[in-house]
């Protein structure tokens, strides 16, 4: 259920990302007029949201749908470019704003408003994902090597991040060279050794052949960092870096460690705030069922009501059934022992939803008439009293 869960949480966060594709250019527009009012009235986040707005530019671009890669991406373009991680309360104005923008963009472009919660989602998850490394970059790679080069003790050139690839290595990121002096193909190439990659850094910054320059490698992660250092001895920094790397790998995994419960949380407040959404009884009910579709490992979904007196449900609505079926159906609780077992425990009592936990049937073949069985495809279903 765990593993059904994570995956239909995942396909949500997906409709979000193509929900955003779909509304380009009128998300473009929305959030142009937001920079320009910042930039005219001298706001002082006009900075952080021109930031963000040229990300947009460059997500519209490409085809990357993976949120982990995205965040992973705002986050080294956001330290390339401010060098500091950003601050909790800015990052909520701006994905506020964009946020706002974007949800006005898909509402100008008339689309269904069952879709809009995916964007939502998606936006939270951006949002607690960048909050969590707001927290964290505190101490982050890029923000710690960018101060090892500023250093005028430390006597370190540059810093390169060398990505560790099936097939050898590839340069991720240089801290202390300017990016417009490399080589772009140089950060595609896949290299046998980091030897070769430190070799085509040490020529760019070969002007001063008069001093000596030691590189050497540390690992971080599944990445190999290699340090250049202008000094006679290096051996006396190398294990400070060594052990800098192995304390900063300790923080990384105390942050990022993983949780079971969170895909549970997520879905379970996105349901509850599309229920929220329905302005009446008539809106709740597709509402209920949409939403354990949408927001819940399930796949169909129908809505019974359960006369006491009779012993019976009586079809009323679903999703992903054929409504005019489910309708006509009348099933009696004694056709359905498990079912039967649990209300006889509690006959009697007006209020069901007080007394009874979700019941799940594993083989319906087991416990549903044969008829219904067949009629619909049954495998397995859970119950659930409301």
């Amino acid at each position: 259920m765990s593993q059904s869960l994570n995956y239909h949480m995942n396909m949500v966060m997906m409709q979000g990302i193509n929900l955003l594709r779909s509304n380009e250019k009128q998300i473009i527009y929305e959030c142009k007029k937001i920079l320009d009012y910042l930039k005219n009235t001298h706001k002082r986040t006009a900075e952080s949201f021109e930031f963000a707005y040229n990300y947009f530019l460059k997500f519209f671009q490409s085809e990357e749908q993976s949120l982990e890669n995205i965040i992973e991406e705002i986050r080294s373009e956001w330290m390339k470019t401010f060098y500091r991680p950003p601050e909790t309360h800015q990052l909520i104005y701006i994905l506020t704003l964009l946020e706002n923008a974007v949800h006005k963009a898909i509402k100008e472009n008339n689309e269904p408003s069952f879709r809009q919660p995916s964007v939502q989602y998606l936006f939270a998850k951006i949002y607690e994902d960048l909050i969590l490394i707001s927290k964290k970059d505190n101490f982050h790679i890029d923000h710690f090597c960018h101060e090892l080069v500023m250093s005028k003790q430390l006597q370190i050139d540059w810093v390169a991040r060398i990505q560790h690839e099936e097939k050898g290595y590839r340069l991720k990121n240089v801290i202390g060279i300017s990016e417009e002096s490399i080589d772009p193909l140089l950060f595609k190439r896949i290299e046998p050794t980091w030897f070769w990659i430190s070799e085509s850094l040490l020529k760019i910054t070969g002007e001063n052949q008069s001093i000596k320059r030691d590189v050497f490698p540390v690992p971080w992660q599944n990445e190999t960092l290699i340090f250049c250092i202008r000094d006679k001895d290096v051996s006396s920094i190398i294990p400070f870096l060594t052990y800098a790397m192995h304390l900063l790998e300790i923080v990384n995994e105390e942050h990022f460690g993983p949780n079971a419960n969170q895909h549970w949380k997520d879905a379970v407040i996105l349901f509850n705030d599309w229920i929220m959404r329905s302005k009446s009884l008539k809106e709740a009910i597709p509402n209920i069922l949409y939403g354990y579709i949408q927001y819940l490992p399930f796949e169909r979904c129908a809505f019974f009501y359960y006369s006491p007196d009779h012993q019976m449900g009586v079809g009323v609505y679903s999703y992903h059934f054929n409504y005019e079926e489910i309708q006509k159906l009348k099933v009696y609780v004694q056709q359905i022992p498990t079912l039967s077992k649990s209300l006889s425990k509690e006959a009697g009592s007006s209020d069901l939803s007080g007394h009874f936990q979700p019941i799940y049937i594993a083989e319906a073949a087991d416990e549903i008439p044969a008829q219904y069985v067949e009629r619909f495809q049954l495998k397995s279903l859970v119950v659930i009293f409301r």
